[in-house]
Formats: structure tokens, sequence, C-alpha cells
């Protein structure tokens, strides 16, 4: 606001206290409504990167074993710390490193990378399955649950032919229902 000041010819830009207080007022009123919504949106998305990462890995697991003409072995750790390897010669343990690999590299997807997701469960016995070479087929269908910290979850679909996809029962995630 401009104002003159008494006894000199030139104006002075300035705030009064009630103009700052209310500028400050506005600003918490923003950032308390902002925030939630942005760390809802963050959470999301940290969701929707664990579940599309684990959904290409299994793509890819299924056309590597039809490539290989070999089966690769999926292999999940769940809880906070989870992890789910692929393997071309036998069972791993993701937790172990460089216990999964196909082809002498390290194929595992960390939960380290996606912070307040959880692989909560999986449907296959003993977390383990994978892909048999002919057709690419399924050795148990099954699903990992995944979820968010904001409540919502997304499964990663393994059919008995093999076909990876993925679902969510939880709003606005954008997949079919499971």
């Amino acid at each position: 606001m401009r104002r003159e000041t008494p006894g000199h010819g030139h104006s002075v830009c300035g705030f009064t206290v009630i103009e700052l207080a209310v500028t400050v007022v506005v600003l918490v009123i923003v950032v308390t409504v902002g925030v939630p919504t942005f760390m809802s949106m963050v959470q999301k998305h940290r969701l929707l990167g664990a579940a599309e990462i684990l959904y290409a890995e299994c793509q890819w697991a299924r056309s590597e074993a039809i490539k290989q003409n070999r089966s690769i072995q999926v292999d999940a750790a769940v809880g906070t710390a989870w992890c789910v390897g692929f393997d071309d010669t036998a069972a791993c343990d993701c937790r172990i490193a460089n216990d999964c690999q196909v082809r002498d590299v390290e194929r595992v997807v960390r939960g380290t990378a996606f912070r307040g997701v959880v692989l909560a469960n999986t449907t296959f016995t003993d977390d383990r399955t994978g892909f048999i070479p002919r057709n690419g087929t399924a050795f148990e269908p099954g699903a990992f649950l995944l979820q968010g910290g904001n409540g919502a979850e997304v499964e990663v679909v393994l059919s008995a032919l093999g076909r990876v996809s993925l679902c969510s029962d939880s709003p606005g995630m954008g997949f079919p229902s499971c």
C-alpha cells in the first residue's frame, strides 16, 4: 500500500500490522488444507509406482521364462520391509543380497524404494510362484496385495494362464475392481 509520508514529498511502500496478520492467516489456512491433500497424493503415487513396477517385473519374468525356455521363480517377503525376487535357477530369498538373479543379474523389487507402501500378503503358497516356460503359465495363480499409507490397496494378479493384471477396490486408483 502506498501512502505519503508527512513532510517528505515521496511515497513509501509498507504493510500495516493488520494486512500482515490477514496474509499470515490466509497462508496458514492454505497450508492446513493443502498439506494433507498433497501428502495423500504422494502416498497414492508411491502405491501406484510400487504396483506398476511389480506388474512390469512380473510381465518381464513371464516373457523371460518363454524366451529362455526355463522356469522363472518369483519369491516374496511380505511386511513393511518387503521385497519380491526373481530367479532362473531355483527359489531365492530376496532379503539376501544377490540371491535372486536372472542370467546372473540381480532382479528384486524392494519396498524401501516406496516409503509407506507395504506388501500386506500374497495368496501364493509360501509366498512363492513363478512362470513355466511353455506358454508362460503361472506355477500357481494368485495375487500380491500392496497397501499404501493412506489405506488404499492395489493387487498385482497372476492368472493361471500367466497373465499379469492390476486391480483395486480403493476409489480413485484407476484400475478395475478386484
